[in-house]
């Protein structure tokens, strides 16, 4: 292309669009997603009055996440190729905490 992805961006910032998550979305919400969003958010309130549904999302203040770490060892075994490293499979588990603030019941 001709252009920068710069000179690009900035045009299109221009006309009101921005960038989020990978897509090009406009700035203002228009009067049909405005009125959307204010129907879903009333509807959820009024769901939370009979049937209280954030309790159940909110359930501490700590999260625990695990994830496998694979190590890549070199195997000195092979005499053809002494440099080619080969993926052992070693599966250690780790856990990582993360805490976040939830919402106090009164």
């Amino acid at each position: 292309m001709r252009y920068g992805h710069t000179t690009i961006a900035r045009h299109i910032n221009k006309l009101g669009y921005v960038q989020k998550l990978g897509q090009w979305v406009q700035r203002e919400l228009n009067e049909n997603q405005l009125a959307n969003r204010l129907t879903i958010c009333s509807s959820l309130l009024l769901r939370q009055n009979f049937r209280p549904f954030l309790d159940r999302l909110i359930i501490g203040d700590v999260k625990w996440i695990t994830y496998d770490v694979f190590n890549r060892k070199r195997d000195n075994t092979l005499s053809v190729k002494k440099n080619q490293s080969i993926a052992k499979y070693n599966i250690k588990k780790k856990k990582e905490c993360s805490q976040y603030g939830g919402i106090e019941k009164d």
